[in-house]
């Protein structure tokens, strides 16, 4: 599609898990949907808004490695990785065996690399608030990668919890927000009112989480309460940009908040003729 191009914008992988999972979204032998429009993911162009239940269905990290793709792109980028066990101990002995892992791998990578710890997927039936009481136990475990850490949330993360996973100094980044979890923040997503119903179509797997264009306001609102604790570290801020309103006021106000930079999603399916505007904005607002 002519001006779909990311030059100048960072890879984030999407999220694996240690070992494979199935989740919502059934994958063919290559990786790819089996469905070709998943029935996991609910898309309005019009309204400027997705709600998906994926739940991380992938292979595994493992399978993942041993394709050798990520070890072959020559720009830096990110990994992404959650632990999905049933327990704070089950978790914790996930990320120990997945850093053995990607450690192990590390020297066949033809780039630096980061690794961002995502504690927020709303449909994988875990309580964020539980796992924000991890990530720091989980920073010092990935710590022995030696590579930048981040962290994803989503808006619904405490600033005075994040303040705490910021003051370990094991984290370098924050990015925020990952999806909203179908029903939450009522007062600031006005839900009937984006889908027509009361009941998430999406219901049957588990409701899912929004993305879209109400999520520019709401992340840029908890970026200001976030620095207002006194965070310095890099914010990434994502959620929306580019998904209905100007993204230029969305990346301006994001910038005015306090992030140093944004995240693109939602707009690479519903408006991906802005996706090069979007990045050279983007670099001219945060510098490249």
């Amino acid at each position: 599609m002519p001006g779909f191009d990311f030059s100048g914008a960072t890879f984030i992988s999407k999220t694996t898990t240690l070992y494979q999972r199935t989740g919502n979204m059934p994958l063919t032998a290559n990786l790819q949907p089996k469905q070709l429009m998943p029935v996991c993911i609910k898309v309005y162009p019009f309204r400027g808004v997705v709600l998906n239940s994926v739940g991380l269905s992938g292979p595994g990290v493992q399978v993942l490695l041993n394709l050798n793709q990520w070890q072959k792109i020559q720009e830096p980028f990110l990994l992404s990785f959650m632990a999905v066990d049933t327990t704070p101990q089950k978790r914790e002995e996930e990320i120990r065996i997945f850093t053995d892992l990607l450690r192990q791998a590390l020297s066949d990578f033809l780039t630096p690399i980061g690794l961002e710890i995502n504690i927020s997927c709303p449909n994988t039936q875990h309580n964020p608030n539980e796992l924000i009481k991890e990530v720091v136990s989980q920073l010092e475990i990935a710590s022995k990668l030696r590579i930048p850490l981040m962290v994803k949330l989503n808006v619904l993360a405490s600033p005075h919890a994040v303040k705490e996973i910021c003051d370990s100094g094991l984290c370098d980044g924050i990015e925020c927000s990952n999806t909203i979890p179908w029903g939450q923040l009522p007062d600031l997503v006005h839900w009937n009112d984006l889908f027509g119903v009361t009941i998430s179509p999406l219901a049957k797997l588990g409701g899912g989480g929004l993305s879209g264009w109400p999520l520019v306001e709401i992340v840029t609102d908890w970026i200001k309460r976030v620095r207002d604790t006194g965070i310095t570290i890099p914010i990434i801020a994502g959620g929306g940009i580019g998904c209905r309103r100007d993204y230029r006021q969305g990346i301006l106000a994001h910038q005015e908040a306090g992030a140093n930079g944004i995240s693109i999603g939602t707009a690479m399916m519903i408006r991906p003729w802005r996706i090069r505007k979007i990045i050279d904005f983007g670099n001219k607002v945060f510098g490249n």
